[in-house]
């Protein structure tokens, strides 16, 4: 099996969301048994627990933050075979190309698979204590596309500013994550700005806000929230923000696999 390294890999990265998504549904347990034996104990008869109205992309939208820690964990996946392991690649039977892509591939099912299983576990624990009844509207998909999406770019976005490197992963992950943080929230901060200084720091940070994905994250908050908060989407429509997305995880891939093909061990 030419691909078993990277399996391997996301089974790891998949141990630890489980140990994660187990935590929380212990915690959940916890809280529930309180709640009962609470409910017990002050006999209250005649109340009913109202089923609360939920729309569908709020799941997706708390899959997500599980999704961007996966796809933290497996970012750099090529910066990681740089780490004393290109002899080691080089002697498979595949081209870069298409070991880099199924490199890729794998992790990105397995980001997937992270967000639908705590899709799951957020509908197991609120059928534990009173099962909601959920809605969609016109936001729906193109909300969902972006909490999917977006775990995904900041994979890609990772792996392409790694791509090249033998050692630092950590501080590209690091830095990334603080960048991907303080660029958003300054081209935000000076987007009405009254003075010439706080509207070039505009002009300059907006451009680099577009491209990073940790920027459409927060949109799908929006769109989980309905038709009424899509109104406020600070990039637009969601629909377009999606695409943003598939275009920068494109862009991203390719340049992490044009970068590796030049990498010497």
């Amino acid at each position: 099996m030419y691909y078993y390294a990277e399996v391997l890999r996301g089974t790891r990265a998949s141990r630890v969301i489980a140990i994660i998504l187990g935590i929380f549904l212990a915690l959940a347990i916890m809280f529930r048994l309180w709640a009962f034996a609470e409910h017990s104990r002050i006999h209250v008869s005649g109340a009913h627990a109202m089923s609360p109205n939920i729309p569908v992309a709020v799941l997706f939208a708390i899959a997500e933050v599980i999704g961007l820690v996966t796809a933290t964990l497996l970012g750099g996946v090529l910066a990681k075979e740089n780490d004393g392991h290109l002899e080691i690649a080089w002697t498979k039977p595949v081209s870069r190309d298409r070991l880099a892509a199924a490199t890729m591939g794998v992790d990105i099912v397995t980001i997937l698979l992270s967000q639908f299983a705590t899709v799951l576990l957020v509908l197991v624990i609120c059928a534990m204590f009173v099962w909601p009844s959920f809605y969609s509207d016109a936001a729906t998909l193109p909300s969902i596309a972006i909490t999917l999406l977006g775990p995904i770019a900041w994979y890609a976005c990772l792996t392409a500013f790694s791509a090249s490197l033998k050692r630092g992963l950590g501080m590209v992950v690091g830095l990334g994550w603080l960048a991907a943080l303080v660029v958003p929230a300054v081209a935000e901060g000076t987007a009405r700005s009254s003075s010439d200084f706080g509207r070039a720091i505009h002009w300059v940070f907006q451009p680099i806000a577009y491209i990073d994905p940790i920027e459409y994250v927060h949109l799908s908050f929006h769109g989980s929230g309905g038709m009424s908060a899509m109104q406020n989407a600070p990039l637009g429509p969601l629909g377009v923000s999606a695409g943003i997305l598939i275009v920068l995880i494109i862009v991203y891939l390719a340049l992490s696999v044009l970068q590796w093909r030049r990498v010497e061990a």
